[in-house]
């Protein structure tokens, strides 16, 4: 396979600042078919980041053999994001739902990951589907998450999915129709409300 740009053997470390970001941010990354980025054997670092990884309104991007650290908020996000692969990855988790996928992402693929977890046993690797800014109004569902040869550790569940297609191993659901409607209820009652931050919809954790 031919890549359009490849980036191997580097560490991406946090820069301090007053604001937590993310220690490495893919931001509209729009490209054909048969287009990829690759980031082979690349260590993502977070410390006092935010996370170590924010991918958003991007596509065609694999990682091959990389290892990504929590932060203080999470370790990967993904938000519109289609067609990424995580082949042969290590995640470093250190709490709860560390890995948010959102807003109608799809295609997202591990193949061989190794999950790894340092906080309390019964805590989900990931969330599917959580609130987002993006969504306001109709909540899309992320669909394609797909689970082939991974490992998880110990004590730690693949998923919480809240708003998702189901993906293809076990994990724990909550009904689409029941998030939809508390949150559609929750919407009305609180709009009435202006001094309301919509930002109060971003954990929807049920």
């Amino acid at each position: 396979m031919l890549y359009s740009e490849q980036i191997a053997g580097e560490s991406f470390c946090p820069i301090s600042c007053n604001t937590p970001l993310f220690t490495f941010e893919i931001l509209n990354e729009i490209r054909p078919g048969g287009d990829n980025i690759l980031f082979s054997e690349c260590i993502f670092n977070a410390d006092k980041n935010k996370g170590s990884l924010n991918i958003n309104n991007s596509n065609n991007i694999i990682f091959k053999k990389c290892t990504f650290f929590s932060g203080l908020e999470k370790c990967v996000e993904m938000s519109r994001a289609r067609d990424i692969l995580f082949n042969e990855c290590i995640f470093n988790l250190n709490g709860n739902r560390q890995i948010s996928i959102n807003c109608a992402s799809n295609s997202i693929k591990f193949f061989g990951c190794n999950f790894l977890h340092t906080g309390k046993s019964g805590e989900q690797a990931m969330i599917l589907g959580p609130w987002v800014e993006e969504d306001k109004v109709w909540r899309p569902p992320v669909s394609r998450i797909l689970f082939e040869r991974c490992s998880f550790a110990e004590g730690l569940l693949p998923y919480l999915a809240v708003r998702s297609i189901k993906p293809n191993v076990e994990g724990k659901s909550v009904s689409n129709f029941i998030v939809d409607l508390v949150w559609y209820l929750a919407r009305k009652i609180l709009r009435k409300k202006p001094e309301v931050d919509y930002n109060i919809y971003e954990h929807e954790y049920l």
